[in-house]
């Protein structure tokens, strides 16, 4: 793999892991579902004014949307908010480079050659000894949550597979305009219209600080990257 690809890689591995600490402020002073339609809500507008929708289908563009916005990142923030650590979320979230590969071997034909392999299983031994601090006192329903959000995301990254040579920027922003409605409304359903009344009449400035680096260096720009480095 080439330089670029590696670094860019790791920008955006690096917005990604601090997202988990703006996930734990924002949960601080908001209800999860509420925090995680802001975050999708800002990642989207006003870019989709600005930027051309994607050249692939609508029912990937919104599918992408769904799996990435309302069922990965809807479980994950309301694991923390339930006493998930941040950091043991931050390691479980990424078994879904492993259902990726599963996925991908499973659907798309592509079978992972032997270093692939060992790299996986060195990494999930490296996983699990990591995880182990922390498992003994984490309940089951968060833990459960997470390994859910682990598998959306590997859904999202094969829908982002499929979308071929749409602009990867255009797909993140324009998926991100699917997910508000639904996380507003599951809000309401499980966070009731008190709660979110009360985190928006005014919101804290943590709060605002934590949707605004969820909404565009962890989302925007983070998924924008892994993005392309998916079609590549």
């Amino acid at each position: 793999m080439p330089i670029r690809d590696v670094l860019l890689a790791l920008l955006a591995v690096l917005a990604l892991g601090l997202a988990f600490v703006a996930i734990k402020v924002g949960v601080a002073h908001m209800p999860p579902l509420l925090l995680t339609a802001l975050r999708f809500l800002y990642a989207a507008l006003p870019a989709v004014l600005f930027i051309r929708p994607p050249a692939a289908p609508i029912r990937t563009v919104i599918g992408f949307g769904i799996a990435l916005g309302v069922v990965q990142f809807g479980l994950l923030i309301t694991s923390i908010k339930l006493g998930m650590p941040a950091g043991l979320a931050s390691l479980l979230i990424q078994l879904q480079a492993f259902f990726t590969v599963g996925l991908s071997w499973l659907i798309l034909g592509e079978r992972p050659n032997r270093w692939q392999i060992g790299g996986a299983c060195l990494a999930a031994a490296g996983m699990a000894l990591i995880g182990s601090q922390w498992l003994g006192n984490t309940s089951i329903i968060p833990f459960l949550m997470v390994l859910g959000a682990a598998l959306a995301w590997a859904s999202a990254n094969l829908i982002g597979k499929h979308a071929g040579t749409a602009d990867r920027f255009a797909l993140v922003v324009w998926g991100s305009l699917a997910a508000p409605v639904p996380l507003f409304l599951l809000s309401l359903m499980f966070e009731g219209p008190d709660a979110i009344a009360a985190a928006l009449s005014p919101p804290a400035w943590q709060a605002v600080l934590s949707v605004g680096f969820m909404a565009y260096p962890a989302t925007v720009m983070a998924f924008s990257l892994w993005n392309v480095l998916l079609s590549r």
